[in-house]
């Protein structure tokens, strides 16, 4: 027997219920849909604020890594000069035992190549100084045949005559600077204005690319206030060389704290190929990054630029990173669920009314 579903139309007050009815479910659905799309995006924003956060508090931190190597290599330095002054002078023993007693394992760790003294020497004592050097009482037989290289005629010369560590950077002894441009300037800056020097990349003696930090050396017993005066009593500088690559791996550590961070570091303000000291990912080219900052550090009148951006991978943990993704989709099913039971309850009245 067959059955016949009702075909009456439903009451007029069972229309006006389900009228009722449809107007609050469809607001409530909006609103939630509304609350679920206005809570993903709070929260993307806030992921995106603490990943800028945490971008910067890196940055900072390599900002902050490589001025306090900077600072410690420049107070071993104006030590080393408040030794030069207190003494009068250096003999090689008591400038490597000075050097010695500051454990130079541990200062090697943060950077440095090797600390040394270049004298000022009048291209007319030549002779008489790299006598005076070769029969210096107790020094090593490495410097028994010490001479100033390479030759030239300047009015002064400026040879590296003492220095540790020594094993490995034979041939910079007696290497004069006077003979090559950059270098020449660098201690010419120093001595003028009494100040730290330094210098851009340049290949190193051993074939290696570095560069150099000078602090100058005066006459104590003569006025240093005027240019003149200062370039009267200057007598040499004391200073450190880095070997790029390796001292910044000392500096920022072997293992590589930043992996997904590329920076670069430049001496002076301006970020230009020939003032470039140190990429520390030479294989990556960084192609609008998601974030990218500067830090600029300074010390003593020297200034140093780094730039620094994020790599693709940069990111939080990845629950963190998915929130915004997890938010949406359970105000969306929380949004489903509600319009689906409401749908349902509205059929069922609909039925019951026939």
């Amino acid at each position: 027997m067959e059955t016949k579903l009702p075909t009456t139309p439903p009451s007029s007050s069972a229309s006006r219920s389900i009228a009722k009815a449809i107007f609050p479910v469809l607001i409530i659905t909006l609103l939630t849909l509304s609350a679920t799309l206005g809570a993903g995006y709070i929260t993307k924003q806030a992921v995106n604020t603490k990943l800028d956060s945490f971008f910067a508090h890196q940055s900072d931190q390599i900002g902050s890594a490589y001025y306090e190597r900077l600072y410690t290599h420049v107070t071993i330095l104006e030590g080393l000069r408040g030794f030069w002054n207190a003494s009068r002078g250096f003999t090689q023993n008591s400038f490597s035992t000075y050097l010695k007693s500051l454990d130079l394992n541990s200062i090697d760790k943060t950077g440095v190549s090797s600390y040394f003294f270049i004298p000022a020497v009048p291209h007319s004592d030549l002779a008489k100084f790299e006598k005076t050097i070769q029969q210096e009482e107790g020094t090593p037989s490495l410097y028994k045949k010490f001479t100033i290289h390479p030759q030239s005629t300047p009015e002064i010369h400026y040879p590296v005559t003492y220095f540790l560590p020594v094993i490995g950077l034979e041939k910079s002894l007696g290497f004069d600077f006077a003979g090559f441009a950059e270098r020449l300037d660098a201690i010419n800056y120093a001595r003028d204005e009494n100040s730290l020097a330094t210098t851009k990349i340049m290949t190193l003696v051993t074939g290696k690319s570095g560069f150099f930090f000078l602090l100058p050396l005066y006459d104590r017993a003569l006025p240093l206030e005027r240019l003149a005066q200062r370039q009267n009593a200057f007598m040499g500088v004391v200073g450190a060389v880095f070997s790029s690559d390796n001292s910044f791996k000392q500096i920022f550590g072997g293992d590589d704290p930043y992996p997904l961070l590329d920076f670069q570091i430049y001496q002076g303000a301006a970020s230009t190929p020939d003032r470039l000291l140190y990429d520390h990912d030479e294989k990556f080219t960084a192609e609008n990054p998601r974030f990218q900052t500067s830090r600029i550090v300074t010390l003593q009148n020297q200034t140093w630029t780094i730039n620094i951006q994020s790599k693709p991978a940069f990111s939080l943990s990845d629950p963190e990173e998915r929130l915004p993704i997890i938010v949406f989709v359970t105000g969306i099913i929380a949004t489903l669920v509600f319009a689906i039971f409401s749908a349902f309850n509205l059929a069922r009245i609909l039925y019951s009314s026939h």
